[in-house]
């Protein structure tokens, strides 16, 4: 029977043991070997042949009867992976679990082997998208291996961060406007009531006032 070895014991966790076999053999780095337990908590049966590590985990060892989640600030984006690789500028790759709120993203789950909603996981998991979480307009992240929201930064005041996975500011806030931090335009104007709009954060210069190029307030103009 597959899944055992020769005298019927079943196959340790970390070990395949295909039909027939008379020795188990190690599962190898990017796969698991797991063994099924009955009600009382004794093994019945083990792999018959590795499985690969589904996306949002790897593993490293050789004999290895689970897969590990992708460490925060890892991305995970293929089956069968040995290494994670580091999330990249721009974005931020957290770590999920059954108890995940906010972000949804499509993982595999081993324990229903398929693919699910996060919010419906059951266990830990990495990111598995391989550009990672990317930071909002208005916002820029200039590292790798970012794990948290928090972690995209406000754009500074002066400039603006018109881009979704930004890793700088996109330029300088044009003259004649003041930007404020999380400015997505050049040329903002939060004075705008058109709810269909959405330009900001900052506003034309004042009048009587001048605002030249990186304006974080206005100045007023000179005497003549």
């Amino acid at each position: 029977t597959t899944g055992l070895e020769e005298n019927g014991i079943p196959c340790p966790a970390g070990y395949y043991c295909p039909q027939g076999s008379y020795y188990y053999l190690p599962c190898g780095a990017g796969n698991y070997c797991p063994q099924i337990y009955d009600l009382n908590g004794d093994a019945i049966i083990g792999s018959s042949e590795p499985t690969k590590c589904p996306i949002g985990t790897f593993q490293q060892n050789d004999i290895k009867g689970n897969c590990d989640p992708c460490p925060p600030g890892q991305i995970c984006d293929a089956e069968g992976l040995i290494e994670s690789k580091p999330c990249p500028q721009g974005s931020y790759c957290p770590q999920y679990n059954s108890a995940s709120t906010g972000d949804e993203q499509v993982i595999f789950d081993a324990s229903k082997n398929n693919y699910i909603n996060i919010t419906d996981a059951e266990g830990t998991f990495g990111s598995s998208d391989p550009s990672g979480t990317l930071c909002q307009p208005g916002t820029y992240q200039p590292y790798i291996e970012q794990y948290e929201l928090s972690h995209c930064l406000a754009c500074p005041a002066g400039q603006y961060c018109a881009n979704f996975g930004a890793a700088a500011p996109t330029g300088d806030c044009l003259p004649g406007y003041v930007c404020f931090t999380n400015s997505i335009s050049p040329t903002p104007n939060d004075n705008i009531t058109d709810p269909n709009i959405i330009i900001y954060t900052g506003r034309p210069c004042n009048e009587g006032n001048y605002c030249p190029s990186e304006s974080i307030l206005d100045l007023t103009c000179p005497d003549g």
